[in-house]
């Protein structure tokens, strides 16, 4: 059977930028889908593949070849736009380094296996972080299978990813200020001692504070104000500033006005542009303090395991942290000792 197209070849849609193709393949189906691209040429080279892949599906029995990399780009198509863009794209660029020009339809899941044990090894991801960078992995599978019609599986698919396990792994005072006076000393000084620094005395998580805005802090007041789209619990909550707090904001507002930036964002580099990527830089500095098993994430753990061995309610210690309930407060309780001596006094 002949492999056939709409007269004219590629076409265009009401509302859709794109070209789209429509073709007949081997068993009569009709296939319509857009090629992803507004360049007529382009489309054309896609039709040209999509008739190549069906005719060998037809004549050979030869399933169209998927690489990551098309699956990726389809999938963040799809979610551009959406709140959790920014994390599926960084998520997926990680994965590309294991994944990279991998046939997806093709590749065995012990090749799947071993990518995940390096990715843990190499990278030191918790059970939570492997589980999130392979859950996109799912769900970019997933979306092109069922929106695209593409003919693939899962290879990941029945393999088990590590229990996920409560870590806290937290800092003392003196391992705090090793690693300040490090990163005061590494180039990128001006970002990284100011970060580590407001981690530690607001508990706010990594991406809260790298898109950290001026608009959002009151300083006659002493708060952060943080909207439901820009915090993971998804609700607006507000982070008490202290002394060491307002004292690194302020620094970093001198160098917005000493390097004439734009007051947007808080950790903006040089140029203006905001500061994304501190986890190389910050691994290098617990290195250098020598601070093994300690990543930015732990910096939040801190904070908490600080106010809690200082006798803070956790109650308390729940609302700065903005979590969802006590319960998941509760992984810092065994740092409070005092509090049990304080309810059997009462029994004497």
């Amino acid at each position: 059977m002949r492999i056939t197209g709409r007269a004219g070849m590629p076409y265009k849609r009401k509302g859709s930028p794109y070209w789209w193709v429509n073709l007949k393949g081997p068993n009569g189906q009709r296939i319509r889908q857009s090629t992803g691209t507004a360049n007529k040429q382009e489309a054309e080279a896609i039709e040209g593949r999509l008739k190549a892949e069906l005719w060998q599906q037809q004549t050979w029995g030869k399933a169209p070849e998927y690489t990551f990399e098309e699956v990726m780009t389809e999938y963040l198509k799809a979610k551009k736009g959406s709140k959790s863009f920014h994390n599926i794209q960084t998520s997926i660029e990680i994965l590309r380094h294991y994944f990279g020009g991998v046939i997806i339809n093709t590749v065995k899941k012990e090749y799947v296996r071993s990518a995940i044990q390096r990715m843990q090894r190499e990278r030191g991801y918790t059970a939570a972080s492997l589980s999130t960078r392979m859950s996109y992995f799912k769900a970019a599978i997933a979306y092109c299978r069922k929106e695209l019609d593409w003919n693939i599986s899962d290879p990941s698919e029945g393999i088990s990813l590590p229990k996920r396990g409560q870590r806290v792994r937290w800092l003392t005072r003196e391992e705090a200020d090793r690693l300040i006076s490090v990163a005061n000393g590494m180039k990128c000084h001006d970002l990284l001692s100011s970060f580590i620094v407001l981690a530690l005395n607001t508990g706010m998580r990594k991406n809260e504070m790298l898109k950290l805005q001026w608009r959002s802090i009151n300083f006659e007041e002493r708060i952060v104000t943080l909207l439901a789209d820009e915090n993971k619990s998804g609700r607006t909550r507000s982070v008490p500033l202290n002394d060491a707090a307002i004292q690194v904001l302020e620094k970093r507002r001198a160098f917005a006005v000493e390097h004439g930036l734009k007051l947007r964002w808080v950790f903006a580099k040089e140029d203006g542009e905001r500061w994304a990527y501190p986890d190389p830089s910050f691994r290098k500095a617990c290195r250098l303090a020598g601070i093994e098993d300690f990543r930015v994430h732990d910096l939040r753990h801190t904070c908490a395991s600080w106010m809690v061995s200082h006798g803070v309610p956790l109650a308390d210690v729940k609302e700065v942290l903005g979590h969802f309930s006590v319960t998941m407060t509760e992984r810092y309780a065994h740092l409070a000792p005092h509090r049990a001596m304080q309810a059997v006094s009462v029994l004497s």
